[in-house]
């Protein structure tokens, strides 16, 4: 390789692996397993670069370039100045940097650091806790239990005061046998050898060097020149250092085979994976990483504790379990709980999820619901218990079996959800909160103080014409399948969205659309009053018989449509309050006008009758009636604006109207001139009555005009 950097234009040499390099060596090379050899020379270049910052491997992890940098500078002396911050606390600070990496921890600066692992198609969270095993001060025995989620225990790969494995495996093995089980696993690793601790040590330098400013502040001796040359030399060394580390790392806890001067192997593998359950012993897990290693530690500790969860083989999500509720109630609706024909997608969520939950068969086409086996055991256990309310959580309680230890399932809330409302959906029962229904219960929202209670259910003629007449009145159903939950819903959305608070609007109605029907004729048979009246039999029906909506609504006689009486309710409160407030003198003054405005007036009257007759749904009143106000108020101005024509030589009736009354002699006396007068208005009005006939009507015009005592009119 040294060749390589100083003659690189050579061919062979140029773009150099560790696999052309161990071509290169051919028959120097041997392996004790042949076929091996390219392995063993990456080693070995992996551990001469952990101190050699010159050598520089790739990234590549099946074929590596190698080179080396003949830069010429001495980087010891700054890795040496950084010697104070090479301390135990350091060195575990960055092992356990190394370990949360390698394990992928969460939330590993928080008091309760924690890893994430698919077991069985759920997802699990158990608790990490790195420490001392052998040191009761620093993890006292209130840090080895579990709570709530498994916790496994880390310790760290070195000791001080001459303490070995065998210490921490007594501490283990003290507690198990004087303490009560705990659901907790401890990984106790073997210790490094003086070498491996030596270059931890390098790793933290490094680190340190190459953190902020510090390499400039240690590299004051070198040129500008030197120092970009150095630090890329420095970052060489501490990516090697650190995979070094790394491999070391995984040889002490197990996982890799220990190398001989990485790891002082007092520790056998069986003994490296610990439980503080007597009951159960821990095999070493089969993987190739850390992490792998923590979920076969996972998998064997659930597995023992739940051993009859369902074995989901994907994992199972939210909604996985929303579908599969969706067709395990629409099977149970169908004879014998037989869906045909399901949805391809279905299908595989089906065959994942209901199959291993034990809620049905999931055949090539057709899927079975049968829910049966687990009806038998909440009614066993709750006959034992000798109780006839069925609460949520006592469910819970029951399904997860955790007072019998071979009944163990570990169910997630979100799965024992959809068991309990599968089971739900199976005895006609629905679920309450407070006494009051729980509308659309979903997975992973059920509370534990929710009782379970069984709902009749209404005839399937009379919940489809529900259901028909609802879907019509503008109500959106959560299901149309005919099953507990989905009567609790329509019934409350009978009582919430199709009455609401307008009940007292309802009611009121009839009495309001009297008068102005009264006013232009029509009659109280028509749709509109009878839609009325359907509506306010509805409402009283309601009310005497709330828990019984669907077959109130089923059964109420409809004169037209139930979109028409759903338009009815819906509009009854404003269409209330505007025939309260309309003007019926101005409407009646406006329809009895005559002369040149009687077309009008007639036709204001027709228009009205016409929205009182129809339903709401094909004539909406209240604009109707508005329109009819204002048109009222121009007809009455247009009449009061009229000008007085001449009066004609004769009126519509054919009656000759009498002209004027003749010029009166001046100098007669003013008592005497208002007796002419006067005789002259009588004779008048004794011929037009003598005149008039019976179906005549008489338009009559006149001026007074006052005679003053001098003479003038």
């Amino acid at each position: 390789r040294l060749m390589a950097a100083l003659v690189p234009e050579v061919g062979p040499l140029r773009g150099l692996t560790v696999g052309r390099l161990t071509a290169l060596n051919s028959g120097i090379v041997r392996a004790f397993i042949p076929g091996t050899e390219r392995q063993q020379v990456l080693e070995k270049l992996r551990m001469w670069a952990a101190e050699i910052g010159e050598l520089r491997i790739g990234d590549d992890e099946h074929d590596p370039t190698v080179s080396v940098t003949l830069a010429g500078i001495d980087t010891g002396p700054i890795v040496d100045a950084a010697k104070t911050v090479d301390n135990d606390g350091e060195r575990r600070r960055r092992v356990k940097e190394l370990l949360v990496e390698l394990l992928a921890v969460k939330g590993a600066d928080s008091f309760d650091p924690t890893i994430e692992v698919l077991w069985r198609g759920t997802l699990r969270t158990v608790s990490v806790v790195f420490g001392n095993v052998r040191d009761p001060v620093e993890l006292p025995d209130e840090s080895l239990r579990a709570g709530t989620d498994a916790k496994l225990v880390i310790d760290y790969p070195w000791d001080r005061d001459g303490y070995t494995p065998n210490d921490d495996r007594a501490r283990v093995d003290d507690f198990r046998h004087e303490r009560a089980p705990e659901w907790t696993a401890v990984w106790l690793p073997n210790f490094l050898t003086e070498a491996s601790a030596n270059l931890l040590g390098r790793l933290v330098r490094l680190d340190y060097v190459l953190t902020g400013d510090t390499f400039e502040r240690l590299a004051g001796h070198l040129t500008p020149s030197e120092r970009p040359l150095a630090r890329a030399q420095l970052a060489n060394e501490q990516s090697a250092v650190r995979e070094r580390v790394m491999a070391v790392v995984r040889q002490a806890y197990g996982v890799e085979q220990p190398q001989s001067g990485a790891v002082d192997d007092q520790l056998d593998p069986a003994d490296q994976f610990q439980t503080l359950d007597p009951a159960l012993s821990l095999r070493p897990p089969v993987g190739t990483s850390m992490r792998a290693y923590a979920e076969g530690i996972v998998d064997q500790f659930y597995s023992y504790r739940f051993p009859h969860h369902p074995e989901f083989t994907e994992r199972v999500t939210t909604a996985d379990l929303r579908h599969t509720l969706a067709q395990v109630q629409l099977a149970l609706a169908q004879p014998n709980g037989r869906l045909e024909n399901v949805e391809s997608v279905m299908r595989r969520v089906l065959t994942r999820v209901a199959g291993p939950l034990d809620l049905g068969t999931m055949y090539s086409a057709h899927f079975v619901a049968d829910v049966q086996r687990w009806i038998d055991l909440i009614e066993r256990r709750r006959a034992e218990a000798g109780t006839t309310t069925l609460i949520v959580g006592q469910v819970r309680a029951w399904l997860e079996g955790a007072d019998i230890p071979t009944e163990r399932r570990g169910l997630t809330s979100e799965v024992a959800d959809l068991v309990i409302l599968s089971v739900a959906a199976a005895t006609d029962r629905t679920l309450l909160e407070a006494g009051r229904p729980v509308t659309v219960p979903d997975i992973g929202r059920l509370r534990n103080d929710w009782e379970l209670r069984a709902q009749e259910l209404p005839a399937l003629d009379v919940w489809e014409e529900a259901v028909r007449r609802s879907t019509d009145m503008g109500v959106v159903l959560a299901s149309r399948l005919r099953t507990a939950t989905a009567v609790v819903d329509l019934t409350d959305r009978i009582h919430r969205d199709i009455v609401g608070d307008r009940a007292a609007a309802v009611r009121e109605l009839p009495a309001a659309l009297r008068p102005i029907a009264e006013l232009v004729g029509v009659a109280d048979d028509c749709l509109r009053w009878r839609t009325a009246g359907a509506a306010v039999a509805l409402i009283d029906e309601l009310t005497r018989r709330p828990e019984h909506a669907v077959a109130a609504l089923a059964a109420t006689e409809i004169p037209t449509n139930a979109s028409a009486l759903g338009t009815s309710i819906a509009q009854a409160r404003d269409l209330a309050q505007e025939l309260q407030s309309v003007n019926q003198p101005l409407l009646e003054q406006a329809m009895a006008l005559g002369g040149a405005h009687e077309t009008a007036a007639r036709s204001l009257r027709e228009r009205l009758a016409e929205a009182l007759a129809a339903d709401e749904l094909t004539i909406a009143l209240v604009p109707r009636l508005r329109d009819a106000e204002r048109a009222a108020t121009d007809l009455l101005g247009q009449a009061a604006a009229a000008p007085i024509s001449p009066v004609p030589p004769t009126g519509s009736t054919g009656i000759a109207l009498a002209p004027p009354a003749p010029p009166v002699d001046p100098g007669l006396s003013l008592d005497e001139r208002r007796r002419i007068a006067r005789d002259h208005v009588g004779r008048q009005l004794e011929d037009i009555r003598a005149r008039l006939r019976a179906d005549a009507r008489l338009d009559l015009r006149w001026e007074l005009i006052e005679f003053e005592a001098d003479g003038d009119a």
